[in-house]
């Protein structure tokens, strides 16, 4: 496997939350196809879409974990971290990732739980495994949107979650930089994935500034 240039970790292991579809399955399969990862964990709300991304993970050649969780519920959180630091030994990297097709805008604490509080307690135990790994290091990267910064009509709960989501980051990684674990934040627009498909059809829509 690849070795990473700062730490020279080789084979590492990564857990992308909200992976069975969409922007999650995308940046797990670019880390399999990077060869810098032994192992990535997948995780999703429906098992078959998690094992499907899984399988296809293993078919290239990197092993993968299966697991299906509810990022709002903190059991949920606690069990994918610890299955996965039990079946790999360590966790190097941590994915933030929630898509929004999970999510519906008229609950407002499901929305907050799934956006802001899932990422937070994920990240919280990851920690716990990343202090004590030799060498002490590792990496969380926060998936948010361009809506933490800028108004979305009629997506109030999830426009302010995400806007949550960038101070936590930006607080977290200066409690965390003493331990040498990195906390990145990527906000992302329309991306090419299921959920965006009716826009990109829409050649109006797509051609407006």
């Amino acid at each position: 496997m690849g070795t990473d240039n700062i730490t020279g970790i080789k084979g590492k292991i990564a857990i992308v939350t909200g992976s069975s579809k969409g922007i999650g399955k995308a940046v797990a399969i670019a880390f399999a196809k990077s060869k810098d990862y032994s192992g990535i964990v997948i995780n999703g709300r429906k098992m078959e879409e998690v094992r499907e991304v899984a399988g296809h993970i293993k078919r290239m050649g990197c092993d993968a974990l299966a697991i299906e969780a509810d990022m709002s519920k903190e059991d949920d959180c606690i069990k994918l971290i610890e299955r996965a630091n039990n079946s790999f030994g360590r966790i190097n990297v941590l994915v933030n990732n929630v898509p929004f097709e999970n999510t519906t805008t008229e609950e407002w604490y499901k929305i907050i739980g799934v956006d802001l509080t899932g990422p937070f307690k994920c990240s919280r135990e990851a920690v716990k495994h990343m202090e004590k790994q030799n060498p002490k290091w590792g990496c969380i990267i926060n998936i948010s949107s361009v809506h933490q910064r800028i108004p979305k009509p009629h997506y109030v709960p999830y426009a302010t979650s995400k806007a949550r989501v960038e101070m936590m980051t930006k607080t977290i990684a200066l409690e965390l930089a003493k331990d040498n674990i990195r906390v990145k934040l990527v906000a992302p627009g329309a991306i090419q994935t299921d959920m965006n498909i009716e826009l990109e059809e829409n050649n109006a829509e797509l051609k407006k500034p």
